[in-house]
């Protein structure tokens, strides 16, 4: 099919220009403009408002007793799931009683909750450090990099976001699966993490469910109840789910500290029982915004700082995807940032793949985690959590590589000074 007009702002053929493509040649008209932004609006980047508590909240938690990691392994209550579940469930499951106690593993948390409803500009907050020895003798460490708000995708992801203080979970309640147990929860929370493995990053923005509970298992760490909630609260659960595809058994985690010293009291009263817990790391923003556009086109860092950098996509236009070059443009190290690596599994470094031809799981080489082979996709309203540092001074591009994007003008550069200059 031919025509003897081209589609207007078409590219030529070849190799893309490097500059951005200028304006449309016809602007839209603001009628259509204000219609579109309403429904840029719709739902709102934000969500609606939080709304506060009258009397907020605090917990702070340290892991204590055995540490026990649940491996994969069938339901322990089949005759509780729904049949409408039970085709989707898999047969294995991260809530199993094939359990094996760990030589040793840390946890501690400090949650604060002062909203009553959990939304991207919730009031809520948490600290956790986690690390563990897996049987293998691996050493794991997450660090959460955000809470998380209210599911975008309530039918395929469901969880209520952000941290909530004295609720009842699981079971009957319809809050999380049935097919694990009713529990009495202290503290439940949901955020995004990196996760490491031996020192390297296998997950960023991965999903992280944390919960202090009501015991669930007996002596021999097999469940004990279904209905758990008139035992002792005393347990804690870190859980990240399949969907990370982690280089572990399943593909997940859920790791338990079955006898945690737990302390209550007001937000004021918690951080001056911790105050260390949690880094004082600076955050970062970026949004793709309509249309296709970045609401940023520089961020000034300073080299060997650590950053929490949340990506989103509140662009209604199209998913987007991010991806920062691994050297400073005067590194010589070309410009071809549009090239497929990384995904939902990592994005940092050395990538797990769930699978190959061998039909394990595997890593790819790769340079150490860092800035380099930073690419993950944000599908509409959703958000990227990370966290990113760079060694070197300098320019480092980042764009968005789906179709023409990044020569429509979805580019930028992180300006990364020596010191004292640098800030988000």
């Amino acid at each position: 099919m031919t025509r003897a007009v081209p589609y207007e702002g078409a590219l030529p053929p070849g190799d893309a220009p490097m500059a951005p493509v200028g304006a449309a040649q016809r602007p839209v008209s603001p009628p259509v403009q204000a219609a579109l932004d309403v429904l840029w609006q719709r739902p709102s980047p934000d969500g609606p408002p939080p709304v506060p508590v009258a009397d907020p909240k605090a917990i702070y938690v340290v892991g204590g007793g055995p540490v026990i990691q649940a491996l994969p392994g069938p339901s322990p209550f089949p005759d509780r799931i729904p049949a409408y579940l039970r085709s989707v469930l898999p047969e294995e499951v991260p809530y199993s009683n094939h359990v094996e106690r760990l030589s040793g593993g840390t946890i501690r948390l400090a949650a604060f909750d002062r909203t009553a409803n959990d939304t991207k500009l919730s009031a809520d907050s948490m600290a956790v450090e986690v690390t563990f020895t897996d049987a293998e003798g691996a050493e794991w460490r997450i660090e959460q990099a955000a809470l998380a708000p209210l599911s975008s995708n309530p039918v395929a992801e469901p969880w209520f976001g952000g941290v909530v203080i004295d609720t009842v979970y699981h079971g009957d309640t319809g809050n999380g699966t049935p097919a694990e147990p009713k529990v009495t929860c202290a503290m439940c929370s949901w955020g995004w993490a990196d996760v490491y493995k031996d020192d390297q990053r296998v997950a960023s923005s991965a999903l992280l469910h944390v919960m202090v509970t009501s015991a669930t298992r007996g002596d021999d760490f097999a469940y004990a109840c279904y209905d758990c909630t008139d035992r002792p609260v005393r347990q804690v659960h870190v859980v990240v789910p399949p969907r990370a595809y982690l280089p572990s058994p399943g593909g997940f985690l859920h790791v338990m500290w079955e006898d945690a010293e737990i302390t209550r009291g007001t937000p004021a009263e918690v951080a001056a029982v911790a105050p260390d817990l949690g880094e004082d790391v600076p955050t970062i923003e970026l949004s793709a915004v309509p249309y296709l556009r970045w609401d940023r086109e520089e961020i000034r860092v300073e080299a060997g700082r650590k950053y929490r950098l949340l990506v989103h996509n509140d662009d209604p236009s199209s998913l987007h995807q991010f991806r920062v070059h691994p050297h400073p443009e005067s590194g010589g190290e070309g410009d071809d940032l549009r090239h497929n690596e990384g995904g939902f599994a990592g994005g940092f470094g050395p990538l797990w793949t769930p699978e190959d031809e061998h039909g394990g799981g595997h890593h790819e080489e790769g340079p150490p985690p860092g800035p380099a082979n930073v690419f993950f996709p944000i599908p509409q309203g959703s958000t990227w959590a990370t966290f990113v540092a760079f060694d070197e001074p300098g320019a480092y591009p980042f764009m968005c590589p789906v179709g023409n994007h990044k020569m429509r003008g979805m580019r930028g550069r992180f300006v990364v000074t020596s010191g004292d200059g640098g800030g988000p």
